[in-house]
């Protein structure tokens, strides 16, 4: 049952409580509710399918009446099994409605962390020992005058777990009226890109915003994808942008039909990721192909391609030799393209191998070129006088 519009007019109450699971198409509202109700009371259960075709789609919600219950389901069914399948499911916190489709690098630290009152004459010893009954605490910081170095009657208390930091936030003592604090903002670690240092390719001019130029490009050429040679291969490694997260990466790749399973992790430190890298699953390996060939290179964000590598993990008939020659030219040629284009070189015009021809390169910006006289235009001759009055 759709129950989505009975909370769909203000905040998620309570805050957290809400799920978003990605796993096998294959999984019913059944298998959903048999293993997650014995966490707590699911208020909402909505799996996600396909408007044209009713096809479950492999997204789930589900809302539970405490944060708490939510916590508990999460940090016991990530990464489960459910009903004999073999793919595991991904388990994570749904964003909030007013947030969208939008994560933060750091959301995570959201799920752990208080923000609370307490008096000016508390120190933090005081607070790490009512706190630590909750679960164990990664740190206690009262935030403090910068001149006088006086308490301001607030603090942040960390959790290593989020089910520590639920059961805090529902059974603490309500004079610390507690909220989990919003997560510390931080800024990509590469630069943002300019219009101008786009290259001139076939992605890059095209690119909206949306993923309406993604479609194009992908369908334009299914027909060919659907009749062509299996490659022997059905998972995908995505290389992407640490400001990629899990929603996007699942909008890219289920452009192509027949993907199975998509999964996001980060590596490089949870305050500071340095990258993205996402396991991509396919029914067949010609979809998975097709997707490789389209989506690899491809910018998204702006200013950051996309490196997609086949993964023959279990297929005994392909040659380690072989897998590992594959990947090191994928990797070669991923730091290849992000020299040239550090030079603000065009790799599409080098080879020559854009849309318009010859394009010249230059380090600042040039005017758009003009198009050629036509050949049979009549011509004035230049006056001398004019030249030698110029002199």
């Amino acid at each position: 049952m759709d129950n989505r519009k009975a909370s769909s007019q203000g905040l998620e109450n309570p805050p957290l409580s809400r799920l978003f699971i990605i796993g096998p198409k294959s999984l019913t509202e059944e298998d959903f509710r048999k293993h997650f109700e014995e966490y707590g009371t699911i208020e909402e259960l909505w799996m996600v399918k396909d408007k044209g075709t009713g096809d479950y789609k492999g997204i789930t919600y589900i809302k539970f009446s405490k944060t708490s219950e939510a916590a508990q389901a999460l940090e016991m069914m990530n990464g489960a099994s459910l009903a004999n399948s073999s793919r595991r499911i991904k388990v994570m916190i749904a964003s909030s409605r007013e947030q969208g489709s939008k994560r933060d690098l750091n959301e995570e630290e959201k799920a752990q962390r208080l923000f609370i009152m307490c008096a000016k004459s508390v120190n933090e010893d005081d607070l790490h020992d009512y706190f630590r009954q909750f679960g164990e605490l990664e740190y206690v910081s009262i935030i403090r005058d910068k001149g006088s170095g006086e308490s301001k009657g607030i603090a942040y208390v960390k959790f290593f777990k989020f089910s520590s930091a639920a059961k805090a936030y529902e059974e603490c003592d309500r004079k610390y009226k507690p909220v989990f604090a919003e997560p510390r903002r931080t800024e990509p670690s590469f630069r943002k890109a300019e219009p101008r240092d786009f290259p001139r390719g076939n992605f890059s001019n095209d690119y909206s915003g949306n993923t309406g130029t993604v479609r194009n490009l992908v369908s334009s050429s299914l027909a060919a994808s659907s009749s062509g040679i299996s490659e022997g291969y059905t998972k995908l490694t995505v290389i992407a942008s640490p400001e990629l997260n899990q929603d996007q990466l699942w909008k890219l790749f289920d452009i192509v039909p027949g993907m199975d399973y998509c999964q996001i992790r980060y590596e490089g430190g949870s305050s500071r990721p340095s990258r993205a890298v996402g396991e991509v699953v396919y029914t067949s390996s010609q979809w998975a192909a097709h997707a490789k060939e389209k989506l690899h290179g491809f910018e998204y964000p702006p200013g950051y391609r996309l490196i997609v590598k086949p993964d023959f993990e279990g297929r005994p008939d392909v040659p380690e030799s072989s897998r590992k020659d594959l990947l090191s030219i994928a990797e070669t040629l991923a730091q290849a393209t992000s020299i040239i284009e550090a030079a603000r070189l065009n790799p599409a015009s080098l080879l020559n191998l854009g849309n318009g021809g010859h394009q010249p390169n230059c380090s600042v910006e040039l005017p758009d070129p003009k198009p050629l006289v036509h050949i049979d235009e009549e011509t004035v001759a230049r006056d001398p006088d004019i030249r030698q009055k110029n002199i």
